[in-house]
Formats: structure tokens, sequence, C-alpha cells
């Protein structure tokens, strides 16, 4: 995801039933996440990099029941 013109590149050297297949699953999630339609595959692309590569978000739960000894 980090260098979309490859990975554009290299979408669209496979075979038409893996590119169909990524196509539309790009699509569909593009459709799903951003909640419009868009056919560019650039932009679906870039929405993805940025919804996926996004910095970690960690969270901690403190169980109060459990004895300090346990």
């Amino acid at each position: 995801l980090a260098w979309i013109d490859d990975l554009v590149t290299q979408i669209e050297s496979m075979e038409a039933g893996d590119q169909a297949l990524i196509r539309r699953e790009l699509r569909r999630w593009y459709g799903r996440t951003m909640a419009c339609s868009e056919d560019d595959l650039r932009k679906q692309i870039a929405a993805a990099r940025k919804w996926l590569h996004c910095e970690a978000v960690y969270y901690l739960h403190v169980n109060r029941g459990l004895a300090a000894s346990e």
C-alpha cells in the first residue's frame, strides 16, 4: 500500500479473474468504509492506506477483583 502506482501496476498485470476479485473487494470495502461509491483504483488504494496504516491504539483493563498476591 505504500507505493500506489506499483500496486496498481501489479493489479493491472494480474489475470482477469484475480484482478476482478481485487477490484470488487476494494470497491466493496471502500463503499462500506467511506459510505460512497468510487471506481478509481488509485483513490480506493489511497483510502485503504490511510485507514489501514494508522497508529496502533492500546487499551488496558485493570481487573480490581483479583487480589494483589494472585
